[in-house]
């Protein structure tokens, strides 16, 4: 049996949003990919796919260390960009004041110390027994504003400028 599509009509109109912002502040197109894929979009400069990102709108709050994420999705991130040569990020977009934070996810895939994983996710307000799963924590510290980026800063992610 398949696990049912939680994702609800504003899950679609926030993630578009967050798209749009991308587009504009990185000048490139986002197509939504097939959930077979697992990761949200491809990141397309004249038809050419240059990275590949997951998103999410979370509460972050300051204490905050890290920002979770699935060990399936970092999974398939860290294979899409392994198997194609084209980096991934991570994007995520705070609740709490409207900022849009990136993680290039390409560069921590080689990095010499682990990140900490642990069994977690959707533990208030569960809807079923896949909520709660392995978890990855990517430090706060390693995410920059999107609308600060630069060139260089996309280009060491491995996206191609």
């Amino acid at each position: 049996m398949m696990r049912p599509m939680y994702e609800s009509e504003r899950d679609r109109i926030n993630e578009d949003r967050i798209a749009r912002r991308i587009e504009k502040a990185w000048s490139m197109e986002l197509k939504k990919m097939p959930v077979s894929y697992k990761l949200d979009f491809a990141a397309i400069r004249d038809k050419v796919i240059v990275g590949w990102l997951e998103v999410k709108r979370r509460k972050i709050r300051r204490e905050w260390r890290s920002v979770m994420l699935s060990v399936s999705k970092w999974k398939a991130g860290c294979v899409l960009s392994s198997s194609t040569g084209v980096g991934w990020a991570f994007v995520v977009e705070n609740s709490l004041d409207g900022k849009l934070w990136w993680c290039d996810c390409s560069d921590m895939m080689e990095e010499e110390e682990p990140l900490r994983i642990e069994w977690g996710g959707r533990t208030r307000s569960t809807r079923d027994s896949a909520d709660v799963e392995p978890v990855i924590h990517i430090p706060t510290k390693l995410f920059k504003q999107v609308d600060a980026f630069t060139d260089d800063d996309l280009v060491s992610a491995g996206f191609v400028v």
